[in-house]
């Protein structure tokens, strides 16, 4: 959330989310977060699949379509550490 909010003071028309699936399945807090954030790419027909496929979808979606990435994940994640 922290580098929702800085990405949205330095420039927020260069911010581009990626979600694995829809926002509402984002925790209540980030859902507000994302409230007016014009480049919201969200996959509802992965609604259905448990986090970890869905991760790995954006994940090559990034990787592909990106010049650099950069992830910021909880000290406890390894949804994307185990990939």
């Amino acid at each position: 959330m922290a580098v929702i909010r800085g990405a949205q003071r330095a420039n927020p028309d260069r911010l581009s989310i990626i979600l694995p699936q829809t926002i509402t399945q984002q925790p209540g807090e980030v859902q507000d977060l994302l409230i007016g954030i014009k480049n919201i790419v969200e996959y509802p027909e992965r609604r259905t699949m448990t986090l970890a496929d869905p991760v790995a979808y954006a994940t090559m979606r990034l990787s592909i379509g990106a010049s650099k990435i950069i992830c910021f994940l909880y000290h406890t994640s390894h949804t994307l550490l185990d990939r």
